[in-house]
């Protein structure tokens, strides 16, 4: 068995964090862990991409193109830019955050929500996508958009890892006095999912 992950988002939305509990989890269910991360600009809100796969006889962490069982958005954007990693029949997690990228700002061209929602959700997969960080805010702050995300991987993902086990291994990575708030936000995420057939 190998499964394959990408995960793409933008400077402070928790990219790492998330991946990090995914590989934690997977090596706590005794699968080869292997994972690597693009940082590029994160600190100044550029791109942040992390490439994670665990199974059996994994040698290297890079996902080919058309080789994602997941790709886990964080911002729509990145998502447009990274799924052509996801294989046919793969699945997108997609929070629908707009996270003005710096072209958009200083106004070198025009950024088209619309437009990329058709096309995110017009895609050859099983698409989750809805406003993961509007949940978060609900559960209490937006920095627990990644909890959200996670929840809806433990609910449309289709990994091996236990809904119970992620949020074990994400509890105990987030600061104390963050646990609560963030295991509501991943309930959230989770219950969100389940709720709707499609998206």
């Amino acid at each position: 068995m190998k499964f394959s992950i990408v995960l793409s988002g933008v400077g402070g939305q928790g990219t790492i964090l998330a991946t990090r509990t995914i590989s934690l989890a997977a090596i706590k269910k005794g699968y080869e862990v292997r994972s690597t991360e693009s940082l590029g600009m994160a600190q100044r809100g550029g791109s942040v991409v992390s490439h994670l796969r665990f199974g059996e006889g994994i040698y290297s962490p890079l996902v080919p193109n058309g080789g994602a069982d997941v790709l886990i958005g964080f911002e729509m954007l990145e998502v447009v830019r990274w799924v052509k990693a996801l294989k046919p029949g793969g699945v997108a997690i997609v929070n629908t955050t707009v996270v003005p990228p710096h072209e958009m700002l200083s106004g070198a061209y025009k950024y088209n929500e619309a437009e990329m929602t058709g096309y995110i959700k017009d895609l050859k997969a099983n698409t989750v996508v809805f406003d993961m960080q509007a949940l978060a805010v609900k559960a209490g702050s937006f920095r627990a958009t990644n909890a959200v995300l996670l929840g809806a991987f433990s609910a449309k993902g289709g990994s091996p890892l236990e809904p119970e086990l992620l949020r074990d291994v994400m509890a105990g990575l987030v600061p104390p006095k963050m646990v609560d708030l963030n295991l509501a936000a991943f309930d959230m995420g989770r219950e969100a999912c389940l709720k709707e057939a499609n998206f």
